[in-house]
């Protein structure tokens, strides 16, 4: 069982032409939910790393009073 706490239930939909890629991926042998997770997983990673690039920038861009 899924311990509730460190994971939340989320619902995503897919359009017809990414269920087929998904479809033919399933019958290459590959896991429909493993490959969205992994997918997302990455996407999270390089907006996080985004945002934090963003924070510095404006970090250094902050002209404090001497």
């Amino acid at each position: 069982m899924i311990n509730n706490e460190l994971t939340k239930v989320h619902s995503i939909r897919f359009t017809h032409d990414q269920n087929k890629a998904l479809d033919m991926l399933i019958s290459k042998g590959f896991s429909r939910t493993k490959f969205v997770r992994l997918a997302v997983e990455e996407k999270l990673y390089r907006d996080y790393r985004t945002i934090i690039k963003q924070i510095e920038k404006e970090k250094n861009n902050i002209i404090l009073p001497f």
